[in-house]
């Protein structure tokens, strides 16, 4: 037997392994996921870390561990009964259809509940449908789904686009599994979904047979405009929506704590591919208490804090980059959703942008099918007020640079 000198990892890796290192380069590095590695860092969308409520978090932490001798053991699949409860108080302003704790499932965070719908939904080559631009374009990818893209405006989905996709679908006997979403401030796009637009898109779930995710961490941060309702709260039989949910953005990433809101059923479909020992107890029983305690005041502050981000990266982007670009103004969220002039080359202006210190996510890590050209998107909620000023300025300098 011959003895290697050196393992080859690269043999053992699985080819979704390879092509997402291949693609994702060194952004998933130690640093962790979406951590800023240049100064000005508008790619990932992390909280703003002078939102996080530390000394009320720590005086409720205490409480947890003096009260709560089950905090630090394993936790049920389902998750806290309390935290399931927080989440339903979350969910009741939306009106209409209010879930109750069985159709609640804690999650280690959204990405986890996603990985649990991927899990439980999807065989290689099933057909899911997806927005032309969408946060989970390069995600799903390795689960191996075929992909239908569905175009879009202001407004949400285009209805009629997507009803003739469902129909060249169903003359080739294809039904797609689920279409994914995100209805309040989209990632990447920034834009609010409107009740007509919420509501024949449900018609159509009903009528073909699919099912939606909608993927929910951003409506409780508004600006301005009226509210609207969730889809899962438009349904009324509760089947025909999966919701997911998250503390990161409104209280703390670190927390880890999120959820997945279905049918009973579903969940148990859900449940056979969490294999976690519950999601962390105690930090579902920190999250539970404060949110009982300080939910909506804290939720004003971080959409204070937001929108003051929002105003000033607006601001460095019509003073600096407005001959070079056009940008939405989102009612809430913490995306700008940014389309290049022609003459600006994209390749030019990323190695450009990372010359000055800047960063950023480009459409075409939103699109499944090569597209994204022309395309960018600004996160606004991590880096503060200074820094942002700055970093646009940077970011215009490239722009001409990349325009020359």
């Amino acid at each position: 037997m011959t003895t290697l000198t050196q393992l080859d990892l690269n043999t053992l890796l699985t080819d979704s392994a390879r092509d997402r290192m291949a693609s994702m380069g060194t952004r998933r590095g130690l640093g962790g996921v979406g951590a800023p590695s240049v100064k000005y860092s508008f790619e990932g969308g992390l909280p703003d870390p002078s939102t996080y409520p530390m000394e009320q978090l720590a005086d409720v932490t205490r409480r947890v561990l003096m009260t709560d001798r089950m905090a630090l053991n394993y936790g049920g699949i389902m998750g806290f009964d309390g935290m399931r409860d927080a989440v339903i108080e979350l969910e009741r302003p939306q009106g209409g259809r209010l879930p109750e704790r069985d159709n609640i499932m804690i999650t280690s965070g959204a990405s986890q509940a996603l990985h649990l719908i991927y899990s439980a939904l999807l065989n290689p080559g099933d057909t899911v449908l997806l927005e032309e631009s969408s946060y989970i374009a390069q995600q799903v990818k390795m689960y191996g789904p075929r992909v239908v893209s569905i175009p879009m405006d202001q407004g949400g989905p285009r209805i009629e686009a997507m009803r003739q996709s469902l129909d060249a679908l169903a003359a080739q006997g294809i039904r797609p599994k689920f279409f994914y979403t995100v209805t309040g401030f989209h990632n990447p796009l920034g834009i609010t979904f409107s009740r007509q637009r919420l509501e024949q898109l449900l018609r159509l779930a009903m009528d073909y047979g699919f099912l939606i995710v909608e993927d929910d961490p951003y409506s409780r941060i508004r600006f301005s405009g009226d509210d609207v309702p969730s889809l899962y709260s438009l349904d009324p039989s509760g089947q025909y929506v999966v919701r997911v949910g998250t503390v990161s953005k409104i209280l703390g990433a670190g927390l880890r704590t999120g959820w997945v809101i279905a049918s009973p059923d579903l969940l148990r479909a859900f449940m056979q591919f969490k294999q976690d020992g519950g999601t962390n107890p105690f930090a579902q029983r920190v999250a539970a208490k404060f949110l009982h305690e300080n939910m909506w005041p804290h939720i004003k502050v971080v959409t204070a804090s937001y929108l003051n981000k929002r105003n000033v990266m607006m601001g460095a982007m019509a003073q600096y980059c407005k001959d070079l670009s056009q940008w939405n103004a989102p009612e809430g969220g913490i995306f700008l959703w940014v389309k290049l002039h022609e003459d600006v080359d994209d390749q030019k202006l990323n190695d450009l942008a990372l010359q000055e210190g800047v960063a950023y996510r480009p459409g075409s890590a939103f699109n499944s099918d090569g597209g994204g050209k022309g395309l960018l998107r600004l996160a606004y909620s991590f880096q503060d007020p200074e820094t942002i000023a700055e970093g646009i300025k940077r970011l215009g300098r490239a722009m001409h640079a990349a325009a020359d």
